[in-house]
């Protein structure tokens, strides 16, 4: 429907900072040079949110 009408979506994003460099990448971003540590840093907040009395 959106591309009927030539509406485009922008993509959504996130920040995240990293020794004090910050690194936006896309949601699925396969592309970024640094996606393994971005992924692997999400992966351990993502299990310390889950279990925050460990």
């Amino acid at each position: 429907m959106m591309k009927k009408q030539g509406i485009s979506k922008e993509p959504g994003y996130s920040w995240i900072s990293m020794r004090g460099e910050v690194h936006k990448f896309y949601a699925g971003d396969q592309q970024h040079p640094q996606r393994n540590k971005i992924y692997t840093m999400l992966e351990e907040l993502m299990m310390n949110i889950k279990s925050p009395f460990v």
